[in-house]
């Protein structure tokens, strides 16, 4: 025979469930960057591409002596 839960008791029963998997979180190793400051940066000049001068803009982060591009992408500036 079934029964039916009380909010309550479903309630208690995420909780316990959300509080496990975060325990289980906690123990792995988290890296966590700081990103002091991002900018757009050209990295290749205009090219033309099928009639349509395009370039490519890379979005480049910086955290303490370190930098890294998160991504790039192409951008169309005019006609050829």
């Amino acid at each position: 025979m079934r029964r039916r839960l009380t909010r309550r008791q479903v309630l208690r029963g995420l909780l316990g469930l959300g509080m496990a998997s975060a325990i289980a979180v906690v123990d792995e190793p988290v890296e966590v960057v700081a990103r002091e400051h991002c900018y757009w940066e050209r990295s290749y000049q205009p090219t033309c591409s099928g009639g349509q001068m395009v370039e490519q803009w890379c979005f480049v982060c910086c955290a303490g002596t370190s930098c890294w591009v998160e991504w790039c992408e192409w951008r169309v500036v005019g006609s050829c």
